[in-house]
């Protein structure tokens, strides 16, 4: 990959911490969902089949978004942008707060694709760093940090007394400040000393095998995860479980973020984490399937963010060896958003019933560890060094 001229200064800490609290205003949506979505359909403002499509809609927005951005908007007039993409979710959040069914479907869509140019703010900015996996990973830290304490504040004080519309109108303020933090971010984006450039075009085929086997994980995570609510009313589960183990979800991320960051990153081949991983996620949901207490619930759920977390950094190394030109590590993003859109489609298509929902995601999790292991056993060493660029 060649290496471009500095072209700039290193951003101050304001800046960059504007920068990644405006991608993680974006992402908050994704944490909170559950809970927002099971408040939504015991109200009757969405159907079972309509959970998923709601997530779909707004994963989607968020995934073209993020992916339209980067190739159609400058890297110069940030600030603008950026205001404009968090006053659009904020109008489309409070509009949210009192629509119902399709006209719902439409307002999150909306707020999706605003919610993907906040992110891509970020995911941009973290680009053109000369370190560019810290910084990602002090992103992502970060953002589950802050999503933890959002969602435990808004399931415990917001949700009981103003509902579904309190928490659109939370995620409508967060939205509200990426606006205001997009003021103190950089107006351009420069490419930094020591950062590389990818090469351009599309990836070989072992590249899309690569991004099939990320985008199927995805959809089986976010499938099971938006439907957590059905799920746990299936199981007869007492009200308030989904939120805590939405909390242990989210506490289970940062566990897995700290033993990959500490412990595993460069140690372990991701053929290894795909196989364990894909193991103990399929045991969960195979446990939903057979019915668990509510503590047994509020504990799988953590798990299945641990593993979550484990899994995503070695989306990387896999992709690589893929397609060593970095071709299909540049589009894991995209893949991985996309998936998480695909999966509650999917499940919308058999109603949204939790058996089916899950033995589905069972079948995505399998077709992700069984890609991962082709390429793992069709590696060429030689294919290492990749294509000369030119």
């Amino acid at each position: 990959m060649a290496r471009p001229t500095p072209t700039a200064a290193a951003p101050s800490r304001g800046q960059i911490a504007a920068s990644l609290g405006i991608g993680s205003a974006g992402l908050l949506i994704t944490a909170i969902s559950p809970i927002l979505l099971g408040l939504l359909f015991h109200a009757g403002r969405l159907t079972a089949g309509e959970i998923g499509l709601v997530a779909t809609a707004e994963l989607l927005g968020m995934g073209l978004a993020c992916g339209l951005a980067g190739a159609a908007l400058p890297a110069e007039g940030m600030r603008r942008i950026g205001v404009a993409a968090g006053l659009a979710g904020l109008v489309f959040d409070l509009a949210s707060a009192g629509a119902s069914h399709l006209g719902l479907v439409a307002l999150r869509g909306g707020a999706g694709a605003a919610e993907g140019i906040l992110l891509w703010i970020a995911v941009a900015f973290i680009a053109r760093q000369p370190l560019p996996e810290r910084l990602a990973a002090i992103f992502l830290t970060a953002q589950v940090v802050s999503a933890w304490v959002v969602t435990a504040l808004a399931g415990a004080l917001v949700a009981p007394r103003w509902g579904a519309a309190g928490l659109f109108v939370t995620v409508g303020v967060t939205a509200g400040l990426s606006a205001l933090a997009s003021l103190f971010a950089p107006d351009r984006l420069e490419t930094a000393v020591d950062a590389v450039t990818p090469a351009l075009g599309l990836p070989p085929r072992r590249g899309w095998v690569a991004l099939a086997a990320m985008f199927a994980y995805s959809a089986a995570g976010t499938a099971v995860f938006v439907y957590l609510d059905p799920i746990a009313q299936a199981a007869r589960l007492p009200p308030g479980v989904v939120s805590l183990a939405v909390q242990a979800s989210l506490a289970g991320q940062i566990g897995g973020g700290l033993l990959v960051s500490t412990t595993l990153a460069g140690k372990v081949r991701y053929p290894v984490i795909f196989g364990c991983v894909g193991v103990a996620v399929v045991a969960v949901y195979l446990a939903f399937l057979t019915g668990v207490p509510a503590i047994g619930f509020i504990a799988c759920t953590g798990v299945t963010g641990f593993a979550g977390m484990v899994m995503t950094p070695f989306f990387v190394p896999m992709a690589v060896a893929a397609d060593p030109l970095g071709r299909a590590a540049v589009m894991g993003s995209g893949a991985q958003i996309l998936g998480g859109a695909g999966g509650p489609f999917v499940a919308a298509l058999v109603s949204g019933q939790p058996a089916r929902v899950l033995m589905i995601s069972i079948g995505w999790i399998a077709l992700s560890v069984l890609a991962a292991g082709w390429l793992a056993a069709t590696h060429r060493p030689e294919e290492a060094a990749g294509e000369p660029v030119t």
